[in-house]
């Protein structure tokens, strides 16, 4: 069977949808947070762009063994292959969260660390906190 152009960019599109709606809402956090904290003060501003900063370099690698799954499930999907498709499902979804504990850990262990990047006191102090607070979140 032959597919039209306009048929497999639908297709494309209804399975990028969900992964686009998901990288917008991991970008929108720390802009959120810049806003609202910018009405607090410099203090709490600075803070959470050091501790957003590192959050996203950690975040990204979390993001990069994430990125994996979409082409196989395209693959499978496209393809008729619906055991490979829940296969794919039960081993992504537990090497997320395993992935996403030692991510969390990892976040964990660095925050300690941002004493070292020669920030005042008081900003070293909430950035520990709130990098913490938003490690949780992986």
């Amino acid at each position: 069977m032959i597919i039209s152009y306009k048929q497999h960019i639908k297709n494309t599109a209804s399975l990028a949808f969900p992964v686009i709606v998901g990288q917008l809402g991991h970008v929108m956090m720390g802009v959120v947070d810049s806003f609202m904290l910018g009405k607090v003060g410099a203090v709490p501003l600075a803070a959470s762009a050091i501790a957003n900063g590192l959050f996203f370099l950690i975040f990204v690698i979390g993001l990069g063994i994430t990125f994996a799954i979409s082409p196989l499930v395209a693959i499978s999907s496209g393809a008729k292959r619906q055991n490979d498709f829940n296969n794919i499902l039960q081993q992504s979804l537990f090497s997320n969260i395993i992935i996403g504990i030692l991510l969390t850990i990892v976040i964990f262990l660095i925050a300690d660390f941002i004493n070292y990047l020669n920030q005042p006191k008081e900003v070293a102090a909430q950035a520990i906190i709130f990098l913490k607070i938003i490690g949780l979140s992986m």
